[in-house]
Order: structure tokens, then sequence, then C-alpha cells
């Protein structure tokens, strides 16, 4: 039986290749596949933060339900940061707070403006393109393990989360962070821990 479903999976996944969607599909799962496996995190580490990640974003969409909010957020090592604008003072305090207090992060970073303009969808897409860019230049740096390291990308402004082994290794990985065509600012968060 266990074959069957095997041989069965198999040939889903080699018929479904073949289709556009799923084997970008396949081809993402191999990705992250090949990435949590290259990376230095624990497993449970990793799902920590995923975990994390998924309170942060339900106390989003909790605060920001029916209201402008333009928000990325990102969850590495247990610290989260925010960014972004939202419609008023009082829900970003309150968005804040309530980060602070309903989710298992050990630090919060907001940086969020008062606004009320809608931003164009491109610079969401801009945004995670150049993460990616970002992401493989630390994977290409030789003195850098970069594993240690989380980089979110909102509006042009790099936010960088996690932890070096050496202040040398912090400095190279915001120079690499900052020559990244069309990053206009970096925001660090990373620090230098004896135990990274």
């Amino acid at each position: 039986m266990m074959r069957y479903i095997f041989v069965l999976s198999l040939f889903s996944i080699c018929a479904f290749s073949f289709i556009g969607c799923c084997s970008v599909f396949v081809g993402t799962i191999a990705g992250v596949g090949i990435y949590s496996a290259t990376e230095k995190r624990t497993l449970g580490t990793q799902v920590d933060d995923k975990i994390l990640t998924m309170e942060v974003r339900g106390v989003i969409n909790k605060t920001c339900n029916g209201r402008y909010c333009d928000l990325r957020y990102n969850a590495f090592g247990g610290e989260v940061v925010v960014a972004g604008s939202i419609d008023t003072e009082y829900a970003r305090d309150i968005l804040i707070s309530k980060l602070r207090k309903t989710t298992r992060a050990t630090k919060v970073f907001a940086d969020i403006s008062i606004d009320s303009i809608q931003l164009n969808e491109k610079n969401g897409m801009q945004d995670a393109l150049l993460e990616k860019n970002i992401t493989l230049k630390l994977m290409l740096e030789k003195n850098v393990e970069s594993g240690r390291y989380s980089v979110m990308v909102h509006n042009r402004v790099a936010y960088i989360l996690g932890k070096a082994v050496s202040k040398e290794e912090l400095d190279q990985v915001i120079l690499v962070v900052g020559n990244v065509k069309d990053i206009e600012k970096v925001v660090n968060y990373a620090y230098v821990s004896n135990r990274a």
C-alpha cells in the first residue's frame, strides 16, 4: 500500500510539473528545502519563527481590519520587525502594544509611520525582489554566515535581524545590504552575540 501511495505521489508530481503553476510550486518547495537544509539554525528555531510569523500576521489582520495598513513584517530568532504605515497614531500604538503582549516575540521593532495614502502594489513586488537579491548576495559572501540573518525590505529600506559572531561580520553584512542597488537605507537590528 505504501509503495502504491509513493508511486502515485511521484506520478502526480511529474504530471503536474508540466503545468506552469505546479512546476513553479514544486520548484519553490525544492528551493525552500535547499535553503532550510543549508541554514545553520535548528529546525525547532525555524518552526518557532514560522509560528511567531503567523501570530504577528493574526495581530496585524485583527488590528487593520477595515482600516488602511501598508505593513510588512518579519520574525527571526524570536525577534519581530514591523515596518510601513497605518492610518492613525492610535492604531499604531494598539498594534505595537498587542504585538508585545500577545505574541511570543522576545523583541518587537516597529518602524510604522502615520499615513492614509495607499501605495502602489508594485512597491511590494520590488521589495520582494530586493529581499531575494540581498539573500543571494549574503549567501555568496565568503566571510558571512548568511543563515544567521534575515533581511526584510519595505519601500527600499532594508531591516536586518540576526546574530553575528563578530563585529567584522556584522559590518560586512551591513555593507553588503547597503550596496544592493535600489536600497536607500539600512536599519540594523542585528547584534554581535558570543552564542551566535
